[in-house]
């Protein structure tokens, strides 16, 4: 009987391990017996043609906060765990609240303690965010449809990488690696960076790199040092490149030949506007 027992409590272990989904209770009293049912269903992610929410990110971090302010409950999900992904249940009393739903493809999960300045662990991936006022007074159902909330920069070496660069690092300002849950801006002046090994393709052909921030607003603009790094971390080649614009759920792409001019050099460079497939948004060629 014992040794039965100690297998089931084997098992529930492993299964409150393996699931993703993480429900939090954050202020006393909300959580209650009396509290109305209420489902969200994050069905659709807004870019230019809807698609669905797992076909783009493997994260929803979804928080409610009180009229306060105050978050209140917080539920993590995961596309790979969670066979529910993209459904939330909760139970509220009555009352008004602020909901604010993430789905990203970080490694962690975003802290949503504060809904004004959510963070993801200093990386940033494609992002996006709905954000709503709700009025708990009976049972309900809703629909969320999020809207990327990302710039984009495609940073393209047109020329070989050379043999002895094992490392690309990309330090860039002007951006923001915390959001602003309510306004889906960037609310912090960041300085980011990314490390990227050198894929054996790249000595043979040109590669590309994606970055990605939060703008403040709709002028924002980057300085982005390119740093070529080899097996010892040394710095082999560099390039500052100034005044490079982005936009939310716009593209930026940088196409630059990084070893035929010197170790080290700058650019500026003027945007020019073109279609892509993100909605709202553009390319900008520097």
């Amino acid at each position: 009987m014992n040794k039965l027992l100690n297998t089931l409590i084997l098992l529930i272990l492993i299964f409150t391990q393996t699931s993703c989904e993480r429900v939090t209770f954050d202020k006393s009293g909300v959580e209650n017996k009396n509290g109305f049912e209420l489902n969200f269903h994050v069905g659709n992610i807004d870019t230019r043609s809807i698609v669905d929410v797992s076909k783009v990110c493997n994260k929803i971090n979804f928080a409610v906060y009180d009229s306060i302010g105050d978050r209140v409950k917080s539920i993590s999900q995961c596309s790979d765990y969670d066979n529910d992904f993209g459904t939330i249940k909760v139970s509220l009393p009555k009352g008004n609240y602020k909901v604010v739903t993430l789905a990203h493809s970080g490694n962690a999960n975003a802290s949503t303690t504060n809904m004004n300045r959510i963070t993801f662990n200093g990386k940033v991936t494609d992002t996006f965010f709905y954000s709503n006022d709700i009025n708990v007074n009976g049972n309900s159902d809703y629909q969320m449809t999020l809207k990327r909330c990302v710039a984009k920069i495609l940073f393209t070496v047109e020329d070989k990488v050379p043999e002895d660069v094992k490392q690309i690092k990309f330090y860039y300002t002007g951006g923001s690696s915390t959001l602003d849950g309510v306004s889906g801006w960037g609310c912090v002046n960041s300085r980011q960076t990314e490390i990227r090994d050198v894929q054996v393709e790249a000595h043979a052909d040109s590669s590309v790199y994606e970055l990605y921030t939060f703008p403040h607003d709709a002028n924002s603009f980057l300085n982005i040092t390119v740093s070529c790094l080899d097996a010892s971390g040394n710095k082999v080649y560099e390039q500052l490149f100034e005044d490079v614009q982005v936009s939310m759920c716009g593209t930026t792409s940088c196409n630059e030949k990084l070893f035929s001019g010197g170790e080290v050099s700058s650019s500026k460079g003027v945007a020019l506007k073109a279609n892509d497939e993100w909605s709202d948004g553009g390319v900008y060629k520097y």
